[in-house]
């Protein structure tokens, strides 16, 4: 693994963002958020995972997250938020993605305090539809794997 061109990618794109090697990962407890994670601590980061708990994710999916962070002994932070109560979400707005996301990581990036907070937007993400992206970008949260 070590010799694989992207992870040297992403190790250049981690230092860049957290020199002192120490960072926050919203964490959903999906594929490419527990890739990030996993990739983080492996090159020798501190990794404090925030993870969002409200009616939009389900209890078992919030469980899951849970449990793999523990099993794989990362500091983990359950913040309790609820976009459905957001009157743009709730009406089913066309930007509500938007909405929610910039609602969301202004709480998450809130509880980062100090370290920089990423997430695990990928490469291929950017080539869709994405409203959420505009309030990530606006936040100025990174985005390693696509960086990479």
């Amino acid at each position: 693994m070590n010799n694989d061109p992207r992870l040297s990618r992403l190790e250049k794109v981690l230092a860049e963002i957290a020199p002192d090697k120490r960072l926050a990962i919203a964490f959903s407890g999906g594929l490419d958020s527990r890739f990030l994670s996993f990739a983080a601590k492996y090159l020798g980061y501190t990794v404090k995972l925030l993870t969002v708990r409200g009616p939009h994710i389900s209890a078992e999916e919030t469980a899951e997250a849970v449990q793999w962070a523990q099993d794989n002994g990362f500091e983990m932070e359950l913040l309790d938020l609820n976009p459905l109560q957001m009157k743009a979400v709730e009406f089913n707005h066309t930007d509500r993605c938007y909405f929610c996301k910039k609602h969301l990581f202004l709480e998450l990036k809130r509880r980062a305090a100090d370290l920089p907070l990423c997430d695990g937007t990928n490469h291929s993400d950017l080539s869709h539809y994405r409203p959420g992206l505009k309030a990530l970008s606006e936040l100025k949260i990174h985005s390693p794997l696509a960086e990479a």
